[in-house]
């Protein structure tokens, strides 16, 4: 039996709230779950990420960060996310996990479940974003502050999210970036 996962994700250390609900399978690798969060967040993919769970940290092949970044480093366990899919990671509606993008500016991102539903087969379109609030990140600014500091002092929006966005390219996208410059 197959299971579609619906999570709730949320960036973190900002106001106003700023979320995305979207629908994934349990066959989803987890570096691609990191890659459709990056992608729902306009995250374009220069720097380095990994997802957080409990002790455990997922990284994308050979891009380990800096075993100091890691809060508890001396116990966490440090895996290739590319090696585990979700129904190895998500076990019951109580799961959450944090992605992490950009250990300059730290872009935080908590990944909650909001539920799970058994599937015979699951439909071609999944992954799909289903509902959101507010833009996302801003390459390069400054992290939550400095995206704060922007959106006082320019004429942006960050509360406009496009519900058209489609996940799956956006996945292709991010994973053929990193794969290049490996």
């Amino acid at each position: 039996m197959k299971k579609i996962y619906t999570l709730i994700t949320e960036f973190l250390y900002y106001k106003p709230r700023t979320w995305r609900r979207f629908k994934v399978s349990s066959d989803m690798k987890v570096n691609d779950l990191i890659f459709a969060v990056m992608h729902l967040f306009n995250c374009e993919g220069g720097h380095l990420f990994h997802l957080s769970e409990n002790k455990t940290n997922y990284y994308r092949g050979k891009y380990y960060t800096h075993r100091a970044l890691i809060e508890g480093y001396e116990e966490a366990r440090i895996l290739d996310g590319d090696q585990y899919t979700l129904l190895e990671l998500i076990k019951d509606e109580k799961w959450q996990a944090t992605v992490v993008y950009d250990y300059g500016d730290n872009w935080n991102f908590r990944v909650k479940v909001e539920s799970i539903e058994e599937v015979e087969i699951i439909p071609r379109n999944i992954p799909k974003i289903v509902n959101g609030v507010g833009y996302g990140i801003i390459e390069d600014c400054g992290g939550p502050a400095g995206l704060d500091d922007m959106a006082k002092d320019e004429d942006i929006d960050l509360r406009s999210f496009e519900i058209t966005c489609r996940i799956a390219p956006g996945i292709k996208h991010l994973r053929s970036l990193y794969e290049r410059s490996d």
